[in-house]
């Protein structure tokens, strides 16, 4: 299959984007090997556990939260019945978001929203150019508007915006809100 490629340009900006393949079970294979032959130090077990449960305990929240919402969005009921329904077609789905919406909320609680938007880049795009980086002012007023935000637009952006006064429009959106170190850096309209 042919490649798609993506060339946006704004004001000076520019980027480039090839879709994600998927992983091939090979990939994930080796993923599993090396997680085997590099066990996590006994010391660090109990607290790793800890860890999971704590995490799993989120996951859970957050992919109960999306099956709420898509229950709404499909002006079902707010029934266990309804529920189940939504939960058996979209599960698998709500918990992988959940999972995706943990790791980036981590990645910006580490570093802010840009290192949160670079872990999620590989999620969406094999490869990406940026251009006219340098043009954006690291202090002082700045609005940045772009005309396709629910696209990956809004993701190459965050990535290259290093300011610490950085926050980013979000429609009031429940999965968002519960995502505590996102949050911090959101205006929710």
């Amino acid at each position: 299959a042919a490649k798609r490629r993506r060339r946006k340009q704004r004001h000076g900006f520019a980027f480039e984007t090839q879709p994600m393949q998927s992983r091939s079970s090979a990939d994930f294979q080796l993923s599993q090997n090396h997680a085997a032959a590099n066990p996590a130090p006994r010391t660090a077990l109990g607290a790793s556990r800890q860890n999971m449960k704590s995490q799993n305990g989120e996951i859970h929240t957050l992919t109960e939260t999306l099956i709420y919402e898509l229950t709404k969005a499909f002006a079902l009921p707010q029934t266990k019945w309804a529920k189940g329904i939504v939960r058996i077609i979209f599960g698998k789905a709500a918990r992988a978001a959940a999972e995706f919406g943990i790791g980036l909320d981590q990645a910006v609680a580490q570093g802010g929203v840009p290192t949160g938007a670079r872990w999620a880049l590989p999620h969406f795009v094999k490869t990406h150019e940026s251009h006219g980086v340098e043009n954006i002012p690291l202090q002082g007023p700045l609005v940045i508007a772009s005309n396709d935000p629910g696209s990956i637009d809004s993701i190459l952006i965050s990535a290259h915006v290093n300011r610490a006064d950085y926050k980013v429009i979000i429609g009031d959106i429940p999965f968002f809100a519960s995502l505590p170190h996102i949050s911090e850096h959101a205006i929710y309209a």
